[in-house]
């Protein structure tokens, strides 16, 4: 997982890389992504959700009060309502290599022949049952 320092460093390399392309961009500090997380946070605790296009939303979430048990000795505790932090992330916007396609392909056609197979199965069984009957 990324941290802070290491989101700051890939961004500055993105946009030094841009700069060589004769796109001229700023790098960032330290100061602005704290602020911009800080903003999101803000905007949170009132309430909005906040959305960001082409990656997804955060939203607050309330998870409801909720007995739970103690795993160390069975005890049954009261778990208090807490507020949650959800992202709902946006479909990714990519293509898939052909490994993967590949195997979202067979993956496909292992469903149809399970379905294929399904299918011969309850007719094979409505069959039998006429011929007894």
């Amino acid at each position: 997982m990324s941290g802070r320092d290491e989101l700051i460093k890939l961004t500055n390399e993105k946009l030094k890389a841009k700069a060589t392309e004769g796109k001229t961009e700023t790098p960032i500090n330290a100061e602005q992504v704290d602020a911009i997380f800080e903003t999101v946070l803000d905007i949170l605790k009132t309430g909005d959700r906040v959305m960001i296009q082409h990656f997804g939303s955060f939203v607050r979430k309330v998870q409801a009060p909720r007995l739970a048990r103690n795993p160390q000795n069975g005890q049954k505790i009261e778990v208090p309502a807490r507020v949650k932090l959800d992202l709902q992330a946006t479909a990714p916007h990519f293509e898939l290599n052909e490994k993967e396609l590949e195997f979202l392909k067979k993956e496909e056609e292992k469903r149809v022949a399970a379905a294929q197979k399904a299918e011969e199965a309850k007719k094979t069984a409505k069959h039998g049952k006429q011929k007894v009957a």
